[in-house]
């Protein structure tokens, strides 16, 4: 019983103290964000510049598809697939763009 009491002492004296410890450390901000907007912005542009270059090969790869198909139906098929999803995949991730900022324009965030 002793040593409960005596452990709950010393939590609460350090619970005294902690407010003074955690003043004491300044965490910087790693995002260099101050708002949310703003930390989906730089979200969407990181996603917007992996995307680009990945679709553009993809779109490549579909017309390599197209080109060694030599008129088989299946492998024409598989190239149009290709073609068609990169770039519904293109429209999706530069519509996440202009679907952002027309939330905010609707809610009226100001966009810089």
């Amino acid at each position: 019983m002793k040593k409960i009491k005596n452990f709950f002492n010393y939590l609460s004296l350090l619970s005294c103290f902690l407010p003074l410890i955690v003043l004491a450390v300044e965490i910087p901000n790693p995002l260099n964000t101050t708002s949310f907007t703003d930390l989906l912005n730089r979200v969407l542009d990181f996603l917007i510049k992996i995307a680009m270059p990945i679709s553009a090969a993809a779109i490549a790869y579909a017309g390599f598809l197209f080109l060694t198909s030599e008129g088989d139906e299946r492998k024409i098929r598989e190239a149009k697939t290709t073609l068609f999803w990169t770039l519904i995949g293109v429209l999706i991730v530069l519509g996440s763009k202009g679907l952002v900022l027309i939330i905010k324009d609707l809610l009226g965030v100001k966009v810089k």
